[in-house]
């Protein structure tokens, strides 16, 4: 982990010649003033333009700025790290838009929850919407593939689908099991899609190369029973890490399928995660309004901050351009600022 330090430099002063008179050789130490070292805590909350709006899902934009989805307020919204927003409003009425990724054309692709659809918008708030073949899909979480396509579940219909950034779509229902509970999905470093299946307690993989006949999916077990993972990242080592809701656990699954899991603290409920800049994991506890630290490396070790806002609603996280954590307050209508380096 970084950490901010303050440096003490010291300078040799040479010969020094003083109205044509030698000086002594002189060793004099100085301090090089620095910023006060930085105390990890939630340095901003910020209220979404929109009230009831339930801000959901959120990830870094191709222009610099946050992006997240407003699930009732039926918009996708943009905010600047310094807390300035906007909204574009989608054109499905009641679509409840939910996951969003960064695609590889520049544009932000989210999916709509309640509509069935698959939407773009260009950074300028341009969207176009694409519709699924399978009725009531639910469309949940996204993100981009190795193969440049982007990759989304659809808890509804317990499936997997990829849509290219022609809207050409493709769906794989076989090879998972029945009401997995599909919550989060990412690339990983095998040229496969990671994904959790909450319901059932599994961590699935699929091939980036799956084809609807032979999707090739894989599914593997958590070691604590009803453990209920949520959202899953890449992780520094080159496994995928979850969190584990239910069991209060930070989980941890290599690529050839062996899962290992870290205790929380007593009482942790963490509902998402992601990887900060110093190579510690982050996680928001939405029933304790507390944001965890979890060190990985060496001793595994956690540290909890508190989160202003009581019953925000945490939701997910992601890595802001400035490495600072940035997460949803869902139910308090809030973008968060997590401040650590």
């Amino acid at each position: 982990m970084r950490r901010s330090l303050g440096l003490l430099a010291t300078s040799l002063i040479g010969l020094l010649a003083l109205g044509g008179c030698a000086a002594k050789n002189s060793l004099i130490t100085a301090a090089v003033p620095t910023s006060p070292p930085v105390v990890p805590k939630v340095s901003a909350e910020w209220s979404v333009p929109t009230a009831g709006s339930q801000p959901t899902d959120i990830t870094k934009g191709p222009d610099g700025n946050l992006w997240f989805t407003e699930l009732q307020g039926d918009k996708i919204g943009t905010v600047t790290t310094t807390g300035i927003f906007v909204e574009f409003t989608v054109q499905t009425p009641n679509a409840q838009p939910l996951g969003i990724a960064t695609g590889p054309n520049g544009n932000l692709w989210f999916t709509e929850n309640a509509a069935d659809k698959i939407g773009e918008i260009t950074p300028g708030g341009t969207i176009t919407e694409f519709a699924l073949p399978t009725p009531n899909a639910k469309p949940g979480f996204i993100t981009l593939g190795p193969d440049g396509a982007l990759w989304f579940l659809e808890s509804g219909a317990n499936q997997i689908g990829r849509i290219d950034t022609s809207g050409n779509i493709t769906e794989f229902a076989s090879g998972l099991t029945p009401n997995a509970g599909l919550a989060s999905i990412v690339a990983g470093p095998d040229g496969a899609l990671w994904f959790t299946e909450s319901a059932v307690s599994q961590i699935g993989r699929i091939p980036a190369n799956a084809t609807p006949a032979s999707p090739g999916i894989t599914e593997y077990k958590t070691p604590t029973a009803n453990a209920q993972p949520g959202q899953i990242v890449l992780g520094p080592d080159g496994a995928l890490w979850f969190n584990e809701q239910s069991a209060g656990n930070l989980g941890r699954i290599a690529t050839n399928g062996t899962v290992t899991e870290d205790a929380l603290p007593a009482g942790a409920k963490p509902v998402s995660l992601v990887l900060g800049a110093d190579g510690n994991f982050y996680l928001d506890d939405a029933v304790n309004d507390q944001i965890d630290q979890a060190v990985v490396t060496g001793t595994f070790a956690v540290k909890t901050f508190a989160v202003p806002t009581a019953a925000a609603g945490l939701g997910p996280m992601t890595l802001g351009p400035d490495s600072k954590v940035y997460f949803t307050e869902i139910q308090a209508d809030k973008i968060g600022q997590f401040s650590y380096f």
